[in-house]
């Protein structure tokens, strides 16, 4: 109250505590879903301008990713939200491919677990944001996303026999009679 005046509002609330918001989770989300990772590391910086570091955002992103895939079915009663946050959730859940979340998921822990050594952990969020964009973008052109983006196959080589310098041949010497 001694911020925000007599009108309390969770917006105002979530400024004044600096700290990251549902809304900032829900909205990246929706961005790595549609493959649109420039929009989302765009997203991401407004968050790294407001103070907060990697680390906290790539926990919370993927506790959101967590919440998403318990609020898929039975398992929903582990997600400690109520009211229309938890309607958030199921309707986002629903847009979700069940194997985008958990290689998401998967993505996000991994890089957690790497961010505490990094030199450069901006850039292995953003690394991780356009890795989670590509199985979004995937999804959404029908394409089996089963696999990470990094397990495509390679073009075949075309083995080429290196071309043999020609050898100048001496000039037949004619034969005196």
């Amino acid at each position: 109250v001694s911020f925000c005046g007599n009108k309390l509002d969770y917006k105002d609330v979530a400024a004044t505590l600096n700290v990251l918001d549902y809304d900032t989770y829900f909205s990246i989300t929706e961005l790595l879903l549609t493959g649109n990772y420039v929009d989302a590391l765009l997203r991401f910086d407004e968050v790294l301008a407001r103070g907060f570091s990697p680390q906290v955002f790539i926990s919370g992103l993927n506790a959101h990713f967590r919440d998403l895939l318990m609020s898929q079915g039975p398992a929903i009663t582990l997600v400690e939200f109520t009211g229309r946050l938890i309607e958030r959730y199921k309707e986002q859940a629903a847009r979700c491919d069940k194997q985008f979340l958990f290689n998401a998921i998967s993505l996000l822990t991994e890089a957690d677990g790497k961010i505490r050594q990094s030199s450069n952990q901006r850039l292995l969020v953003e690394l991780g944001l356009m890795k989670i964009a590509g199985l979004g973008q995937k999804k959404n052109s029908e394409v089996d996303n089963s696999t990470l983006a990094t397990d495509f196959a390679l073009p075949e080589l075309v083995a080429t026999t290196p071309a043999q310098p020609e050898v100048a041949q001496p000039a037949p010497q004619p034969v005196a009679q």
